[in-house]
């Protein structure tokens, strides 16, 4: 049996790349998960696209969002 992922970092990988899902970067930032998908539809905000992996899957690269982080605080540090 395999284990089961309990955080972010222990996730599935699929070629090298972590996926997470909207509820999970919901929990992250502490925000709605309607609050997620309003920042990747926001042309004005720098929140990385999703990736649809099937049609009724879509999920984001953890780097693009540890790497929207980084962004985030070096602005607010500016």
């Amino acid at each position: 049996m395999t284990k089961q992922p309990n955080n972010l970092t222990d996730k599935p990988q699929i070629t090298g790349t972590i996926w997470v899902n909207a509820d999970e970067i919901a929990a992250r930032f502490r925000v709605s998960r309607n609050t997620i998908w309003r920042w990747a539809r926001s042309p004005e905000n720098e929140f990385p696209d999703p990736v649809r992996l099937t049609p009724r899957v879509t999920r984001w690269r953890l780097a693009d969002i540890e790497r929207f982080e980084e962004m985030r605080s070096e602005a607010l540090a500016a």
